[in-house]
């Protein structure tokens, strides 16, 4: 009996230490399962987060080679005369899509089978490629001292930072955002447009002298006799100085006192930190063409000081001067469109140039109605009359805002045509010619490629800019013919001589001015 005991508790021994290691093994084999699982994922991951990165730069390439005449070989002259960002971007959705998105009717054409073109592994959600010149340059507040004068003797009052303080006082004044100058910021100061505008001003001039900015109406600049910049950065909880040099990036603008994130933004994508004063007109918002518009007419600028003396507030029972260019840009914008919905002329810039550009902006009601006309096969006069078609561009005599910018209450009327000849005699358009432009040389390229669970996001600024002389490539375009000691000519396919006004500008180059991934 004490024998059989013996046996049977060394049986029930056995069989615990046998459930207890199959118990750890099991934890074990769980553990490492996870293990390997997020092992598994995270690798994926880097996987699809490198193919995503990848995805994007493609992009970037393919921007870069269909903006660089090198690329068009032999047609390299014909880049300037069609819409080369609106081809580019037809071109960028061909390649990334797998098929052919036509401007006009909606229509698709699927390119499947074709080698190279379409993505075999992820997508690119959003591809945008627009010139940087079309919206208000901030690169304007800068002014550059006198050759062989040091870097602190900065003219006050120059050509470009006049104009571009104007345009910038021009998005300032949108009713929709006119809360932000009624409220305390998280530094318990409220802010005015021209304190903000002079803010700006202070954080790239090289002085540490703060400036203020008045119109009335026209811009004038002051320096302030108080407290220097970088002693007035300092305050609260600020912890730096001022930069003294060009903005380098459109995030830079939240260090700047004042930009608070809704006024950052609203400005955000109206503002280029590369661009100059001059507007390309060519693909600008209505919004920055209307601030053009209204940066170049006096007599609206002193309408608008007789109103309230305050920009951005609208006096019931009175038009909203800024709103009123805007509409009329409107009209710009859709004559453009008309041009661009047209089979003919569809990747043709809209305007050939600047004069070309003042010419149909001093009366693009009228232009619009022989573009649609030709659009339809009808005459102008059957399109529509004057009157009816401003009715189409809606004004709010009385807006009413709450404190967060939202629209509580409005009173519409269309554009009277009395208001519309106003506009157009109001301009200056021998001097808004000047800040005009429809060719563009900066470039700005939005990429977000996705593979799996990843995505990722490239911002890019590119620029056409002159060939170093010095350079390797610039020697090698030009190399000469050993025999007759000129230039080589251009030949197309056949072998005979293109004309120079095909051959185009060898001598460009593109050039990642900036880059960044999200």
């Amino acid at each position: 009996m004490k024998a059989r005991r013996t046996q049977t508790s060394t049986r029930g021994v056995a069989l615990l230490m046998v459930l207890s290691a199959i118990v750890i093994l099991a934890l074990v084999l769980v553990e490492f399962g996870v293990t390997a699982r997020t092992h598994l994922t995270q690798a994926v991951n880097l996987r699809d987060d490198a193919r995503a990165t990848t995805m994007a730069d493609t992009a970037l390439v393919l921007a870069r080679a269909c903006l660089d005449p090198r690329s068009w070989g032999p047609m390299a002259g014909m880049q300037d005369k069609v819409d080369a960002q609106r081809l580019c971007n037809l071109l960028l959705d061909i390649f990334v899509s797998g098929r052919v998105d036509l401007p006009v009717g909606g229509l698709s054409i699927e390119l499947e089978g074709i080698e190279g073109v379409g993505i075999g592994t992820g997508e690119i959600e959003d591809i945008e490629l627009v010139p940087e010149e079309s919206f208000v340059g901030l690169r304007g507040l800068w002014c550059p001292p006198k050759e062989g004068r040091p870097l602190d003797e900065q003219k006050l009052d120059c050509q470009s930072r006049k104009s571009a303080v104007l345009k910038l006082r021009a998005l300032l004044c949108d009713p929709t955002i006119a809360y932000i100058f009624e409220r305390e910021q998280a530094d318990g100061h409220k802010y005015t447009r021209e304190e903000i505008i002079g803010n700006l001003v202070d954080w790239v001039d090289s002085d540490d002298d703060r400036i203020s900015v008045t119109f009335s109406p026209l811009v004038d600049f002051q320096p302030d006799l108080g407290e220097g910049e970088d002693s007035y950065l300092r305050e609260k909880d600020r912890r730096y100085r001022s930069k003294d040099a060009p903005f380098d990036s459109v995030r830079e603008l939240r260090l700047v006192r004042g930009v608070d994130d809704a006024l950052f933004e609203f400005l955000r994508d109206k503002v280029s930190v590369h661009a100059a004063e001059q507007i390309n007109v060519t693909d600008a918002s209505a919004e920055v063409i209307g601030a053009l518009l209204f940066a170049h007419s006096p007599q609206a600028q002193a309408v608008e000081g007789l109103q309230d003396g305050t920009c951005g507030e609208v006096v019931e029972g009175a038009l909203d001067v800024r709103a009123v260019f805007v509409k009329y840009a409107r009209i710009i914008k859709d004559y453009a469109s008309a041009r661009r919905s047209n089979p003919v002329s569809m990747l043709s810039p809209p305007f050939r140039g600047p004069k070309d550009f003042t010419k149909i902006a001093r009366d693009p009601l009228q232009h619009l109605n022989a573009e649609r006309a030709k659009l339809f096969g009808v005459n102008p006069g059957d399109v529509a009359t004057l009157d009816e078609q401003l009715l189409n561009y809606q004004l709010h005599v009385q807006r009413e805002y709450d404190d967060e910018g939202k629209l509580k209450n409005e009173q519409v009327i269309g554009l009277p045509s009395a208001v519309y000849d106003a506009v157009k005699s109001s301009v200056n358009w021998r001097a808004l010619q000047k800040d005009v432009r429809t060719r563009a040389k900066l470039y700005r390229l939005r990429v977000r490629g996705r593979v799996g669970n990843m995505t990722r996001s490239v911002f890019a600024i590119l620029k056409k800019d002159k060939l170093d002389p010095n350079s390797d490539a610039a020697r090698d375009k030009r190399k000469k013919d050993p025999l007759s000691g000129k230039s080589a000519p251009v030949n197309i396919p056949g072998g005979l001589p293109l004309p120079k006004s095909l051959a185009g500008d060898n001598q460009v180059i593109i050039r990642t001015l900036y880059y960044r991934e999200e």
